[in-house]
């Protein structure tokens, strides 16, 4: 439910174990700003030292964090009750002010720049009502709201008024399970908060930095470290054969190949029959059971079951290149054409291997496809600006919330730093609705309405809810990650 809920803090004083290891592709150095980033590994010292206003629970639905209650008192303004007895690791306790000062800084210029501020940019301004309850309030209703709270962390406002940014951002003060003890280059040590209202069941974790993945494997396979994220998924034999064990941890995102038709003329990716057409060439059933070894599925839709009006009707595209030539020669392309494709080979496993796939599937329906790679940093910045330059390029939609993909793909939320690369009008009126709408159903069947026109639509070649890939030595449990939460506090050491 969107609106109210609350639960009971977890069990303190239980016995803590020992430190745990754990290889990360990177750690950032302002670990004191909470406000940067929002998927993991990249936020794992983050998760640790600071708490969300809002979580995710199992089934995709807000569940408590800082805040225990919520609900509406306008279209426009929801009101947060915190919860009580809550300290920052510097002794500064939780009240509204906190939560007031977090807005004033979201809402500043820089930051809106930020990857909260900016995820968070309906947010207008906030005000607290007494000390345990705070009233914020949007530019625009959103039934939403408590879904997207759960990436706010929330920093100590005394501790957080004094720093000078971006130089002093390595001084983290949150409430979360962990405070930073020690930081050497890159390591980054973390020793269980005695303030925590949600006490850790380790007595330390300790961060490594290991950028490459073949030398986080070896890491783990020497017993230098616990856990290794993200790896690539052809390590699981020399895993198992030191008794670990190789864990899929299914983000909340759906990868897809989008189709860049805004600022173009006479592009074929115009039809919607040549869009249907790569959809139906593209074999993801293969790609998902032999190179990703059956660890997702292929996509119906741009979402993922347990996210907000996920169209459980849809089915995904079946693999059909006869049905494919058919469609391209009704739409007045029976030789084909070209077209470039833009990736980030080295963001997810075994992509190389799928993207050259993709590639040779179009190719057997006349397709002539030229594979193209670069960061994905220049993806991003090219796309956001509305200068990217390929006719399709690999992208996500990310969250439990499928419509914010749409700041990127719909005409209706085009801003200077978000330009939009395919534009729908009937989606854009559908989208419009979706978003305005505040009784809960009406939004879920809009929802699923968008999902149905996409399909038949599609922005992009729907592919599939991304799998990435951890390992734990047997001696780790409470491995429990959550949506982009990995629930540090539960991950316990025990002696084998």
């Amino acid at each position: 439910m969107l609106f109210v809920t609350a639960c009971q803090p977890p069990e303190r004083g239980a016995v803590q174990s020992e430190a745990i290891r754990i290889g990360v592709p990177t750690i950032p150095p302002a670990i004191g700003n909470p406000y940067q980033g929002l998927t993991i590994p990249s936020t794992l010292a983050l998760q640790a030292i600071f708490d969300t206003l809002t979580t995710i629970d199992e089934d995709g639905a807000p569940a408590p964090g800082l805040a225990l209650h919520w609900w509406q008192e306008s279209d426009t303004v929801w009101v947060f009750s915190l919860r009580p007895d809550v300290r920052f690791s510097n002794g500064e306790p939780l009240t509204a002010d906190a939560v007031v000062t977090s807005v004033e800084h979201m809402i500043s210029p820089r930051g809106r720049s930020e990857t909260i501020g900016s995820s968070l940019y309906q947010i207008d301004s906030a005000e607290a009502i007494d000390d345990l309850n705070v009233r914020v309030r949007l530019a625009a209703p959103d039934l939403l709201f408590p879904l997207r709270t759960s990436v706010w962390r929330v920093p100590a406002p005394g501790h957080w008024r004094t720093l000078d940014l971006p130089g002093e951002a390595r001084y983290a003060i949150g409430s979360g399970p962990f405070v930073v003890a020690e930081r050497d280059g890159g390591r980054l040590l973390l020793t269980a908060n005695p303030n925590a209202w949600r006490q850790p069941a380790a007595s330390a974790l300790e961060l490594l930095m290991i950028p490459d993945a073949t030398s986080r494997l070896q890491a783990f396979l020497s017993g230098s470290i616990d856990i290794a994220m993200t790896l690539p998924l052809d390590a699981r034999r020399n895993i198992e054969a030191v008794s670990g064990q190789v864990v899929t941890r299914r983000i909340p995102q759906v990868d897809y190949i989008g189709f860049a038709t805004e600022r173009r003329t006479h592009t074929p990716l115009a039809d919607p029959r040549v869009r249907r057409a790569l959809n139906l060439a593209t074999n993801r059933q293969r790609i998902t059971e032999h190179i990703l070894e059956g660890t997702t599925v292929p996509a119906s839709q741009l979402s993922f079951a347990g996210a907000f009006g996920y169209n459980h009707a849809l089915v995904p595209f079946e693999y059909d290149p006869v049905a494919a030539r058919a469609l391209l020669v009704e739409a007045g392309y029976p030789d084909g054409f070209r077209l470039v494709m833009m990736v980030t080979m080295g963001d997810a496993a075994n992509d190389t291997l799928f993207y050259q796939q993709i590639g040779s599937d179009l190719r057997q329906i006349g397709i002539d496809v030229e594979i193209r790679g670069r960061p994905a940093s220049r993806q991003m910045q090219d796309l956001f600006s509305g200068n990217i330059q390929e006719d399709i390029f690999s992208w996500n939609s990310r969250g439990f919330d499928p419509l914010n993909d749409y700041r990127h793909r719909a005409c209706l939320l085009r801003t200077p730093q978000r330009q939009p690369f395919h534009c729908d009008e009937t989606v854009v009126e559908l989208v419009a609705r979706a978003l305005a709408e505040l009784e809960p159903q009406e939004k879920l069947r809009l929802y699923a309405e968008i999902a149905a026109y996409e399909r038949e639509h599609p922005p992009g070649i729907f592919l599939w809810q991304r799998p990435e890939f951890d390992a734990l030595a047997a001696t780790v449990t409470g491995y429990a990650p959550a949506g982009d939460a990995l629930n540090l506090d539960r991950l316990r050491k025990v002696r084998p």
